[in-house]
């Protein structure tokens, strides 16, 4: 029945005190005005005045009449016999004896407060409400009937009945989201429409279908997985529906239709009515093409991350590798620079007097040692990148030519320099010459564009796996699309 989504609790609620008022309610709500009371005036019995007193404020707390006046919480009654000067409401239950006195006072506090009857130019006004909130927001049933309420209380509108106000949410969400289905189904060609049901097909010698391929992100944090991560990006956009255009649609309406494709198997997505089964995959998709990538950018972050530490530990291991030759090498450099500060030994003599004590040849071959065994500050983080350029390279091409990027004007020059290693076209070569200088750090040239005489070197695309660590990307604030 239209009316399940309502629980027993929520039937009970509905147009009915809930327990005492608060303070807050009982000035708000429960203080009879002067203009009220105004009303009231050719009330003569007690019974009645209470009776319609109880009617009056009802209406304003609950937007609706009780079918019986007299089930108000005993702080009400008490609230009112004070203001009406009674002593109690013992003669309430006369108020009941005659109902169509009760349904007179119901239509002259109509008046007196200008609420209106669910019918008419408000139940108009009611339904045009309802039918743009269900198409622009994705409500829960329960949720959308807790602000429909709202809205009817808002207006002075009279509550209508719980099933009635149920009925009409669910027509009216049934109608909105089969106008979606139709709506995208009519934006796919033929062909689109054709590879969104093979989608769902299981091919032959196959265990599952594409659907169920792509719904998990490859697990490996390895060149492979990126690879794999990649080409899943590739295969929902081999699907064709990527670019079909739904900026008019709201987010919420999509992403309804994505979690459900989600959350649901292939043979119920089959089951489907058609318009509803295209309309469910196509928002899927182009969602799942997003979260692709973000998986994507999951996996390559923690690859650089996995890199850039052991690259720091290979350093440290080769450095105390070498820490003894490098210590002997720094101790005769030493001992033969003692000669400088001696003063007994004149400024000619200075070079006599050292090669008599060392030995020249093998000062020189410390030198040249030292030089081979100490890497200079500005080197350290780039060297230590070089050992995890071959690992790069697997996927980078693969990276640049796979994601769209785009950036801050800041990153400008980022931008340039990804434009430039992305592959070039069929026949087209690249020159170190034509590559954007300004992204490289000075620390980073000797790297990037090694030296020969004066000149940078001339290289092909191949030679491009000399670059910087793509890790350069998020300190640039460059920010990655699809």
């Amino acid at each position: 029945m239209p009316v399940e989504f309502l629980s027993d609790v929520h039937l009970e609620r509905y147009g009915r005190f809930q327990g005492d008022p608060t303070p807050f309610q009982l000035a708000e709500y429960f203080v009879l005005t002067p203009r009220d009371l105004g009303v009231m005036v050719d009330l003569r019995h007690s019974h009645t005045r209470l009776g319609f007193a109880l009617q009056l404020c009802t209406l304003r707390f609950l937007s609706t009449f009780l079918l019986d006046p007299t089930d108000v919480p005993v702080l009400v009654l008490r609230t009112l016999c004070e203001q009406l000067g009674l002593p109690d409401a013992n003669s309430l239950p006369r108020y009941l004896e005659r109902r169509p006195t009760a349904l007179q006072h119901q239509l002259l506090i109509r008046s007196h407060l200008g609420y209106h009857a669910f019918e008419g130019l408000e139940l108009l006004k009611f339904l045009r409400w309802l039918y743009a909130r269900v198409r622009l927001d994705d409500e829960r049933p329960i949720a959308l009937f807790d602000r429909c309420t709202e809205y009817l209380s808002t207006r002075h509108v009279l509550l209508p009945g719980a099933s009635v106000l149920a009925r009409v949410i669910v027509k009216f969400r049934d109608h909105a989201a089969r106008h979606l289905y139709l709506i995208l189904e009519r934006r796919l060609t033929e062909a689109q429409k054709n590879a969104l049901e093979a989608h769902l097909t299981l091919s032959e010698g196959s265990h599952r279908t594409p659907y169920e391929r792509l719904r998990f992100p490859p697990s490996t944090t390895s060149h492979i997985g990126m690879n794999a991560a990649l080409e899943r990006i590739l295969t929902i956009r081999a699907v064709g529906v990527w670019d079909v255009n739904l900026s008019d649609v709201p987010e919420v309406r999509q992403a309804a239709l994505s979690r459900y494709a989600e959350k649901t198997n292939a043979g119920t997505l089959a089951r489907l009515a058609h318009p509803r089964r295209l309309a469910t995959l196509l928002c899927y998709l182009q969602q799942l093409e997003k979260s692709a990538t973000d998986d994507a950018l999951i996996i390559f972050d923690a690859l650089m991350n996995s890199w850039r530490l052991n690259a720091e530990r290979q350093q440290k291991k080769k450095r105390l590798r070498t820490l003894e030759d490098l210590d002997d090498a720094a101790l005769l450099i030493a001992d033969a620079l003692e000669v400088l500060f001696e003063e007994a030994v004149p400024d000619g003599d200075i070079r006599k007097v050292t090669f008599k004590r060392h030995d020249k040849d093998l000062l020189l071959a410390m030198q040249k040692r030292v030089r081979e065994l100490a890497t200079p500050r500005e080197r350290r983080e780039s060297e230590g990148w070089q050992n995890a350029v071959e690992n790069v390279m697997r996927f980078f091409s693969r990276l640049l030519s796979t994601l769209e990027f785009e950036s801050t004007p800041a990153a400008s020059a980022l931008m340039s320099a990804i434009r430039f290693l992305q592959p070039a076209e069929e026949g087209k070569r690249r020159s170190w010459k034509q590559a954007p200088r300004t992204f490289v750090p000075k620390r980073w040239e000797s790297v990037v564009f090694p030296l020969e005489g004066k000149g940078y070197r001339s290289a092909g695309l191949p030679a491009l796996r000399r670059s910087p660590p793509a890790s350069g990307f998020e300190r640039t604030g460059s920010v990655c699309t699809t």
